[in-house]
């Protein structure tokens, strides 16, 4: 059995064990959208007949949410498990970060793609950017998993130590998932492009050994300073953060310290990015700044900026930015 969106919103949330989940796949004020009058129609006759509250009509969304619901149907079968991110058992998510594991291969190592998706450092917003991609990259013979990470109130270095713990985990644990050790991307989208950045860069000062051989981010926070940043991610990250050095507390110089742009060095993972010059969320200025850092310490990277699309676009089907996950499948196919 899998749902497809001739399925109501109803029938999907009326489903055994559904409702423990969902909430945080698919974010209550998305739930929203679908009212009584409209919830026990096919999600495919709503996704026209209803808007978000920008106007665009619910197609992708009535389709994410049964990829998420069919993501639930994998854990409930144990193709996949939902892991606690303290003892790495099989969990019923509870506002504490948690893990997505990827299905097996029969055996075939593959590389590994960690899914950070985005949310300010307030949220995870799964069902754009987490629930599709992973999809996408295990089309593609790809490993995927996708991460609930820390968010506000805790801040630096507690999301970043989820990515490295959870690739920690899964380095130790290859063998289980079918995944080739030394091939694991972080994978991360505003907000989360940013902790996957940073956490990529900062890795060997945080956990050793757990440095990725390849980065993939879509419209990231890469800059935290005041001309370009996006305020909510990064007063979330401060609120809390230590220094990276060990030195006296400074706002600024944490500020220089977690900006991606200074993280780089001539050891950064090749990277994938891309973002929309009417984004008007994150400023593609980011895209900028860490296109120049890459192309300072030869890096080898793509970072493409396309002319519309705006921000939290996932796959950004229906957009400019429509053929970025083509070029990034083609791009990790040279490197990986």
């Amino acid at each position: 059995m899998y749902f497809t969106t001739l399925n109501s919103f109803y029938d999907i949330m009326n489903y055994r064990g559904m409702k423990d989940y969902i909430d945080y796949l698919v974010l209550p004020d998305r739930q929203a959208y679908y009212d009584a009058e409209h919830r026990d129609i096919p999600l495919r006759l709503a996704g026209f007949l209803l808007q978000d509250k920008d106007g665009n009509d619910l197609r992708g969304l009535s389709d994410a949410i049964a990829d998420s619901a069919n993501l639930v149907l994998d854990i409930e079968r144990g193709e996949r498990k939902c892991l606690d991110l303290d003892q790495w058992k099989s969990c019923v998510p509870d506002g504490s970060p948690f893990l997505i594991t990827t299905r097996r291969s029969n055996g075939v190592k593959r590389p590994a793609f960690i899914i950070c998706p985005g949310g300010g450092y307030v949220r995870t917003s799964f069902v754009n950017e987490g629930t599709p991609v992973q999809n996408l990259l295990e089309l593609n013979g790809y490993a995927a998993f996708t991460l609930n990470y820390t968010t506000n109130p805790a801040s630096y270095p507690k999301p970043q130590m989820d990515l490295l713990r959870t690739c920690q985990y899964i380095k130790g644990h290859a063998d289980e998932y079918d995944v080739d050790p030394d091939r694991i991307v972080f994978a991360g989208f505003s907000a989360g492009g940013h902790l996957a950045a940073s956490a990529a860069g900062l890795a060997e000062t945080l956990l050793p050994g757990t440095r990725p051989q390849g980065v993939l981010l879509g419209y990231p926070v890469i800059s935290l300073k005041d001309s370009i940043t996006h305020e909510e991610t990064r007063e979330n990250l401060l609120k809390g953060a230590r220094l990276v050095t060990k030195e006296a507390s400074d706002r600024n110089t944490l500020i220089a310290e977690l900006s991606v742009e200074n993280i780089v060095d001539d050891d950064f993972p090749p990277t994938y990015c891309f973002h929309c010059s009417d984004d008007g969320s994150v400023s593609a200025g980011n895209t900028s700044i860490l296109a120049d850092a890459l192309d300072m310490h030869d890096v080898k990277h793509l970072c493409e900026i396309y002319p519309t699309g705006g921000h939290g676009i996932g796959l950004g089907y229906g957009t400019s930015a429509y053929t970025w996950s083509e070029r990034m499948l083609d791009f990790f196919s040279m490197i990986l």
